[in-house]
């Protein structure tokens, strides 16, 4: 956070001695805000700066707009729907093109992170591209509110689709099976992993076995 409040700080020096900010310098400065704002007015500040020297045209910088709207909706401080309202305005009003990788994971998790499941799977289900980080955010929000057999709906469509499973993945729907008492299944997914996974990385390892020591002990 003091990093978020240097960055802020010299963003205000630069103003007042007449640098003109381009999208790299708005990208920046929205990603330290995103760490530190816990209030609606510190995204809408910036969010006319960004307007009013025309970047909200740049994908770079509108991503971390909504970025910015999307942590700050966690705050105690603020009402979490009129934030991501804002950064609902910005992602329906930006041009299709301009709806990237970021900008759908970005509202999708937001939408999860904020509690609202509903709007989430919405946006998912009208995503052109099948983005595996966006679905398992949904996997993820599923199984942390207890709506297991969603969470198992969302993996069953993901295999089918042909959309690449992960580490993150596996370890939502292991974790979705020992919570709900569906030892079986978890067991399936842990084998499957093991059949499938080439080569896989420490973390992953790690990541999956941490989340079956809840079923491995019964």
């Amino acid at each position: 956070s003091h990093d978020g409040h240097a960055a802020l700080q010299l963003f205000v020096q630069m103003k007042r001695l007449g640098f003109v900010p381009d999208p790299f310098t708005f990208s920046s400065v929205l990603g330290a805000l995103s760490l530190i704002a816990d209030e609606e007015t510190h995204c809408q500040q910036l969010h006319c700066e960004v307007f009013k020297w025309g970047a909200l045209s740049v994908p770079s910088v509108l991503n971390a707009l909504m970025s910015c709207y999307v942590s700050c909706a966690s705050s105690p401080l603020v009402n979490s729907c009129v934030l991501m309202a804002a950064a609902r305005k910005l992602f329906d009003e930006a041009p299709p093109g301009r709806r990237d990788e970021p900008a759908w994971t970005t509202i999708i998790a937001g939408y999860v992170r904020n509690d609202d499941l509903v709007a989430a799977r919405e946006l998912l289900e009208g995503m052109t591209d099948h983005i595996a980080v966006a679905w398992n955010a949904m996997i993820s929000g599923y199984v942390h509110r207890g709506f297991y057999e969603e969470a198992f709906d969302l993996l069953r469509r993901m295999h089918s689709l042909g959309i690449q499973l992960d580490e993150y993945t596996y370890t939502s729907v292991i974790s979705a099976a020992s919570n709900a008492g569906l030892f079986n299944i978890g067991r399936q997914v842990h084998a499957y992993v093991l059949r499938t996974v080439v080569q896989p990385s420490g973390h992953f390892v790690l990541s999956v076995n941490n989340a079956c020591l809840l079923y491995t002990s019964d």
